[in-house]
């Protein structure tokens, strides 16, 4: 790892704390990059809303606002999943969503207009189809800030660039981001076999074509290393995802909810349980120091951490 000692890696809003819930592991998808551990089917969605509220409750005693990732699974699949996202809104939160986008448009078209929603639409070209994919992202434009995450890989790339230009020739408020795919992503980060230039055109920056969302403060999305701004996908390119050692806020600034309902710091599962979402949990006060091998996780990378 390139980074030297005593280093610092913030984010643009450390106000704000990060809550990740994995919901259930239902997902009409099976990539072969993905794992059952997404689409297993053993773990349906909660029923009880109410842990969940109280949850993140507690992680405003510490935290001014809160970025909520819901994930799945196929997120969308929850039954009355958008009523869920209307119960934890609130104008201190964003809540972000991963979805495939592949529920019918009559789904999308009903979807409320009034939530501090980022989605994220992820392409996965062995199930998607491409074009209701594009019909999805037109439909939703407006109703939050909208991104086309591209998981390309070596064999679809052609595909993901004709893609990528049909949604950007149609001047959709949606920001195109092409995604590099890792061979397992339940593995130790490896990622496909590509050429320099898919790389390159893969990891080139990208023209920020969404709607931001109208809340008074900011997203953090922004990682920083002692003050200078990185590009996540260069990290993790240049194997700077290696935080063995560092001391991390994760925990305090971020949590994660995993299927089964376990709650720990971070996706990445640092550390011992902080409980579970079922039952009862208690929240650090301390930062933890860092013992796991790739911080592949956007959401993860960014948490306050040092050494």
């Amino acid at each position: 790892m390139d980074i030297d000692n005593h280093m610092r890696i913030t984010n643009n809003n450390l106000d704000c704390g990060i809550v990740n819930i994995m919901l259930h592991d239902v997902c009409n998808y099976k990539c072969t990059y993905c794992s059952p551990y997404h689409y297993g089917g053993k773990h349906r969605w909660p029923t009880n809303w109410e842990n969940y509220v109280d949850l993140l409750e507690d992680m405003e005693e510490h935290n001014k606002y809160l970025l909520i990732s819901l994930l799945g699974g196929e997120p969308t699949l929850m039954p009355k999943f958008d009523e869920f996202c209307k119960r934890i809104n609130a104008p201190n939160r964003i809540i972000e969503i991963c979805t495939n986008g592949s529920r019918t448009l009559r789904y999308w078209n009903n979807w409320p207009e009034d939530l501090n929603v980022y989605i994220v639409f992820s392409w996965h070209s062995e199930f998607a189809d491409d074009d209701h994919f594009f019909n999805v992202i037109q439909a939703m434009q407006s109703k939050g800030e909208i991104v086309a995450n591209l998981q390309v890989t070596p064999e679809n790339f052609d595909r993901a660039r004709k893609l990528a230009a049909r949604i950007i020739e149609s001047e959709a408020t949606v920001t195109v981001n092409p995604k590099l795919t890792r061979v397992n992503i339940q593995g130790d980060g490896k990622l496909m076999d590509y050429t320099p230039e898919q790389i390159k055109w893969i990891n080139k920056p990208r023209i920020e074509r969404h709607i931001p969302l109208k809340v008074n403060w900011p997203y953090p999305w922004k990682i920083y290393i002692d003050g200078e701004e990185r590009f996540h996908p260069d990290m993790i390119a240049n194997n700077e995802v290696d935080f063995r050692g560092w001391s991390c806020m994760a925990g305090i600034k971020s949590i994660s909810v995993e299927k089964d309902g376990t709650i720990r710091r971070c996706c990445a599962g640092a550390g011992f349980p902080l409980g579970n979402i079922n039952t009862v949990w208690q929240l650090p006060t301390q930062p933890h120091v860092c013992e796991i091998i790739s911080c592949h996780c956007k959401l993860d990378t960014m948490v306050e951490k040092w050494k």
